[in-house]
Protein backbone atom coordinates (compact mmCIF):
# COMPACT_ATOMS: atom_id res chain seq x y z
CA UNK A 1 0.00 0.00 0.00
CA UNK A 2 2.84 2.28 0.75
CA UNK A 3 4.68 2.17 -2.22
CA UNK A 4 1.06 2.80 -4.64
CA UNK A 5 1.03 6.83 -2.52
CA UNK A 6 4.17 7.81 -4.00
CA UNK A 7 3.25 6.69 -7.78
CA UNK A 8 0.06 8.83 -7.35
CA UNK A 9 1.27 12.07 -5.90
CA UNK A 10 4.17 11.69 -8.79
CA UNK A 11 1.48 11.76 -11.31
CA UNK A 12 0.20 14.66 -9.81
CA UNK A 13 2.76 16.48 -9.73
CA UNK A 14 4.15 15.98 -13.56
CA UNK A 15 0.08 17.26 -14.26
CA UNK A 16 0.61 20.19 -12.49
CA UNK A 17 4.17 21.00 -13.88
CA UNK A 18 2.32 20.21 -17.42
CA UNK A 19 -0.54 22.79 -16.23
CA UNK A 20 2.25 25.74 -15.11
CA UNK A 21 4.27 25.51 -18.05
CA UNK A 22 1.37 25.44 -20.47
CA UNK A 23 -0.18 28.25 -18.65
CA UNK A 24 2.59 30.38 -18.53
CA UNK A 25 3.13 29.81 -21.92
CA UNK A 26 0.24 30.78 -22.87
CA UNK A 27 0.55 34.15 -21.01
CA UNK A 28 4.10 35.18 -22.50
CA UNK A 29 2.91 34.42 -25.97
CA UNK A 30 -0.45 36.79 -25.28
CA UNK A 31 2.09 39.32 -24.32
CA UNK A 32 4.23 39.21 -27.13
CA UNK A 33 1.56 39.55 -29.45
CA UNK A 34 0.05 42.75 -27.15
CA UNK A 35 3.17 44.02 -27.14
CA UNK A 36 3.56 43.62 -31.08
CA UNK A 37 0.54 45.54 -31.34
CA UNK A 38 1.26 48.55 -29.23
CA UNK A 39 4.87 48.70 -31.02
CA UNK A 40 2.83 48.84 -34.76
CA UNK A 41 -0.03 50.83 -32.86
CA UNK A 42 1.17 53.80 -34.60
CA UNK A 43 2.00 52.72 -38.28
CA UNK A 44 -1.65 50.84 -38.12
CA UNK A 45 -3.41 54.00 -37.66
CA UNK A 46 -0.95 55.86 -40.31
CA UNK A 47 -2.28 52.88 -42.62
CA UNK A 48 -6.19 53.32 -41.69
CA UNK A 49 -6.43 56.91 -41.80
CA UNK A 50 -4.00 57.27 -45.06
CA UNK A 51 -7.10 53.64 -46.60
CA UNK A 52 -10.08 55.47 -45.45
CA UNK A 53 -12.31 56.50 -48.66
CA UNK A 54 -15.02 58.73 -48.12
CA UNK A 55 -18.13 59.82 -50.28
CA UNK A 56 -20.25 62.86 -49.93
CA UNK A 57 -23.17 63.55 -51.57
CA UNK A 58 -24.44 66.93 -51.53
CA UNK A 59 -27.99 67.94 -53.22
CA UNK A 60 -28.18 69.73 -56.24
CA UNK A 61 -30.04 72.65 -55.27
CA UNK A 62 -26.87 73.93 -53.06
CA UNK A 63 -26.27 77.46 -53.11
CA UNK A 64 -22.13 78.67 -53.70
CA UNK A 65 -22.01 80.09 -50.07
CA UNK A 66 -23.40 77.04 -48.32
CA UNK A 67 -20.90 75.08 -50.54
CA UNK A 68 -17.86 77.50 -49.43
CA UNK A 69 -18.79 76.60 -46.15
CA UNK A 70 -18.75 73.01 -46.22
CA UNK A 71 -15.54 72.69 -48.09
CA UNK A 72 -13.92 75.23 -45.68
CA UNK A 73 -15.07 72.99 -42.72
CA UNK A 74 -13.64 69.98 -44.06
CA UNK A 75 -10.34 71.23 -44.84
Amino acid sequence: MQLDQPKEGSKRLRTSYASSIISVSLVLFMLGLLGLLVLDANKISDYVKEHIQLNVYLQDDINQQDLNLFSAGIE
